[in-house]
């Protein structure tokens, strides 16, 4: 695990206000997503390369969208966490690359999206210690056009394959550490 992360190749744009000095320039740039940076108790912070090959690192995931036109949205409402830990990996589950995830972010909106990876920190590490602490960092391509970081205890998945209705089984995190000896 590290705490600067390679993902996988996608293409996106970079809000410019997020990427230059100017008191807020309009629109923004087409650019590839190269890796996250993990920082305990900061969000996570993305490296771009944009399409002339400049490099910007560390830009927060508000800054990412995927079509010219979205709406951005602030930082807490497209990251509800900051890192669990200095180090990660990148992991794409093949289960849940079929998957829609649904959730509901802190204005009380249901949103909708598309799986993409997951962000798993080092569980020896800081806040990962902690199994009520512990989560899965997914990052998920927006109905809204935008990248959003859902944990995992706040997400519905539904597909084609199942999705019963309303939940009437409502996991909670655990909170224990289990052992085998």
């Amino acid at each position: 695990m590290q705490s600067l992360i390679s993902l996988p190749h996608t293409r996106v744009f970079v809000r410019k206000q997020f990427m230059q000095q100017e008191s807020q320039p309009d629109g923004v740039i087409e650019a590839y997503l190269v890796g996250v940076c993990c920082v305990l108790n900061e969000a996570p912070k993305l490296m771009v390369m944009t399409y002339e090959g400049a490099m910007f690192c560390y830009v927060p995931p508000n800054a990412i969208c995927f079509t010219e036109d979205a709406w951005l949205r602030p930082l807490g409402e497209v990251c509800a966490w900051d890192c669990l830990a200095d180090r990660g990996e990148i992991v794409q589950l093949d289960f849940l690359r079929h998957y829609t995830v649904k959730w509901t972010n802190k204005r009380q909106e249901q949103l909708e999206g598309t799986y993409m990876w997951t962000l798993h920190f080092d569980p020896t590490q800081a806040w990962g210690r902690l199994p009520e602490q512990l989560k899965l960092f997914h990052f998920v391509r927006g109905d809204d056009h935008n990248l959003h970081i859902i944990v995992n205890n706040q997400t519905r998945w539904s597909s084609d394959f199942f999705d019963r209705g309303d939940l009437e089984f409502r996991p909670e995190s655990n909170t224990k550490i289990w052992f085998s000896e």
